[in-house]
């Protein structure tokens, strides 16, 4: 009786450690093999100009401007009102 119940474990333990075999991982070559697909040209930030914009002192003066202004509240306009939601 013990006989006949180890064996059926220890064939059913084997055969779910087959089922990932160390050597048939990928380790990751999918993913690294996708995400260089996406690269249309891997040199183009080589060849890219200077990019044209702010200096520092402007752009932290808007930035703070910008946050300034969530901090004052403005009365809203009421929503219209169609002939159906009143």
């Amino acid at each position: 009786m013990r006989t006949a119940f180890t064996l059926p474990c220890a064939l059913l333990l084997a055969s779910c450690s087959l089922l990932t075999a160390p050597h048939s991982v990928p380790d990751g070559r999918s993913v690294r093999a996708m995400l260089a697909a996406q690269v249309l040209d891997p040199a183009a930030s080589a060849a890219a100009p200077a990019p044209v914009g702010l200096d520092g002192r402007a752009a932290v003066r808007a930035h703070t401007a910008y946050e300034k202004s969530f901090g004052e509240r403005q009365e809203a306009a009421p929503a219209p009102q169609s002939e159906t939601t009143k």
